[in-house]
C-alpha cells in the first residue's frame, strides 16, 4: 500500500529475489508472470536488479512473462479466465498485479453500480487463487490521495484483507524518506511484526551485497 513508484520498485525487487537460488533466499524453479494493470511495469528496472544480484540476465529474463491489460474489463476477464490457464502452462508461482485499482481511479465516467460489480468480481477471483495457495501472488494499491471516493478506499480495504500480509509504505511530510511497515494477518485484522524503517527510494534501488 502507499507510493506508486515505491511499490512498484518493491515489486520489481521481490520478484527478481525470487529468482535466486533458494540458499539466497529465491524459490526454487521460479517463474514470474506480471499482470500490468497500470502501466507502470518497467522492464529495465528487471535488468538492473538482476545486474546487482549478479544474476544471468538472458536467463532469467526468459524466466518472467509481462501482460498488459488497457481496461478494466480486460483485467478482470484476465484474471477469471486466462490467468488460471496461463499458471498451469507456463507453471507461473509467482504472480505480480501493480497498482491493481489504476485503471478504476482512470474512468471516472464508469456507473458506480458497474464499477463495484466488477471489484466485487476480482475480489473474489484474488480469494480463491489465494486460496488454492499455488502461487505467492502480491499485489500493490496506491491509496494515498486523500479524495479518493470513499468506495474506493472501501474495496481497497477489502481487497487488503485478502492477505495474509500488509506492507504499508508512507511518504515523510518532512523530507523524501519513507515510512515502512510490514503488518502480518491475526483473525479479521492485521498486527505489526517489523515496525517503521525509513527508506529513500535509493535504498530500494541498491541491492546489499548477498
Amino acid at each position: 500500500l502507499g507510493n506508486s513508484r515505491m511499490t512498484n520498485l518493491l515489486l520489481t525487487k521481490i520478484a527478481v529475489h525470487c529468482l535466486m537460488p533458494k540458499k539466497y533466499g529465491g524459490l526454487r524453479s521460479s517463474k514470474v508472470f506480471v499482470l500490468d494493470a497500470g502501466n507502470c511495469t518497467d522492464v529495465y528496472q528487471f535488468v538492473d536488479f538482476m545486474k546487482q544480484y549478479g544474476l544471468n540476465i538472458k536467463k532469467n529474463l526468459k524466466k518472467i512473462m509481462i501482460s498488459r491489460v488497457f481496461t478494466v474489463y480486460q483485467l478482470t476477464h484476465f484474471l477469471k479466465y486466462e490467468l488460471p490457464k496461463t499458471i498451469l502452462e507456463y507453471r507461473i508461482n509467482i504472480v505480480v498485479i501493480p497498482d491493481l485499482l489504476a485503471m478504476f481511479l482512470q474512468e471516472a465516467d464508469m456507473d458506480f453500480y458497474e464499477v463495484k460489480f466488477l471489484l466485487t468480481a476480482i475480489i473474489d477471483i484474488l480469494k480463491v487463487i489465494i486460496h488454492d495457495g499455488k502461487v505467492l501472488l502480491i499485489t500493490s494499491l496506491t491509496l494515498e490521495d486523500k479524495l479518493l471516493p470513499p468506495f474506493v478506499m472501501d474495496f481497497g480495504n477489502k481487497i487488503v484483507k485478502c492477505f495474509d500480509k500488509c506492507v504499508s509504505i508512507d511518504k515523510n511530510k518532512t523530507n523524501n524518506k519513507f515510512k515502512i511497515l510490514i503488518q502480518q494477518k491475526q483473525g479479521t485484522g492485521f498486527i505489526a511484526v517489523k515496525k517503521y524503517i525509513t527508506l529513500t527510494d535509493e535504498d530500494l534501488l541498491t541491492v546489499i551485497g548477498r
